[in-house]
């Protein structure tokens, strides 16, 4: 009976022993994971970390003209060596590179800030262009610039014929010209030399302009003819969601088995500015 218990307990010890040799060599055989964390950190302006409560339909950073941001982010080594690093900073309001060199457990935060701009806000959308022409007969509209009336009127009891003179300005509500500057300009003058004038017209949004100019307006005389030409162009800005970007590539990247290049770190938040 005693000679049992001795066999088992043999035989549980080699057991045992045969386990503890097993993990051991599992942990002494694994290789260990080197490599490089980056993130954004959480006292950073930029992205609001607290986007998703405040608009989970639509998670855009939305900032204002004139109004500065914080972004910070942090670069983590767990490599093995010292290992050198680029990163990359993308997006219209702000693009920076540095290259720097991290030694194992060591860690580099970055702090940007960025003031968006007006001119950083819009991009062309679309333009339009036309180009137009009108004919005024001032055989048919020869008071345009002067016009007489004869009045009849009572005078010490007796009928008067009395003549009136108007001298009146090319006015916009002249409908055969359309829409047209008050030129206080007699038709001879304009035989001389053509009247030309530019103006602009821009309406706004928080997110869209729409700029519609007027390049040329020449009224001139030719013979017994008013001519009227208009070019006309409307060109619209939107200010577009955009991605900030930031890159980070480092000594050991991950290489891309297609084409053979190695695959930067990346992080970024979508931002519009309005």
């Amino acid at each position: 009976m005693a000679s049992n218990s001795m066999k088992i307990l043999i035989y549980l010890i080699v057991v045992c022993f045969i386990g503890i040799l097993l993990v051991l060599g599992y942990y002494m055989l694994k290789k260990p994971v080197y490599g490089t964390d980056l993130y954004f950190n959480f006292d950073s302006d930029l992205p609001d970390p607290f986007l998703y409560l405040k608009a989970p339909q639509s998670p855009i950073n939305i900032l204002e003209v004139g109004k500065s941001y914080r972004i910070i982010f942090t670069i983590a080594s767990d490599e093995k060596s010292a290992m050198d690093y680029t990163y990359i900073v993308s997006s219209r309001i702000l693009n920076q590179t540095e290259r720097f060199t991290l030694i194992p457990k060591e860690n580099k935060t970055v702090y940007l800030t960025i003031t968006p701009q007006e001119s950083q806000k819009w991009t062309s959308n679309y333009v339009t262009s036309s180009k137009s022409e009108n004919v005024l007969d001032l055989t048919k509209y020869s008071w345009l610039a002067e016009r007489k009336e004869f009045l009849i009127i009572t005078k010490d009891g007796l009928p008067a014929i009395v003549e009136e003179n108007y001298n009146l300005p090319i006015s916009f509500n002249i409908s055969p010209l359309g829409r047209v500057y008050h030129v206080n300009i007699s038709l001879d003058e304009l035989r001389k030399r053509p009247f030309t004038r530019e103006y602009t017209v821009e309406s706004y949004s928080a997110f869209e302009k729409v700029n519609g100019t007027i390049d040329k307006l020449s009224l001139y005389v030719s013979g017994d003819k008013l001519y009227a030409t208009l070019e006309s162009k409307r060109i619209q800005y939107i200010s577009e969601p955009d991605v900030f970007s930031i890159r980070l590539i480092s000594g050991r990247g991950a290489i891309n088995e297609t084409t053979g290049m190695e695959q930067p770190k990346e992080i970024h938040f979508l931002y519009q500015i309005k």
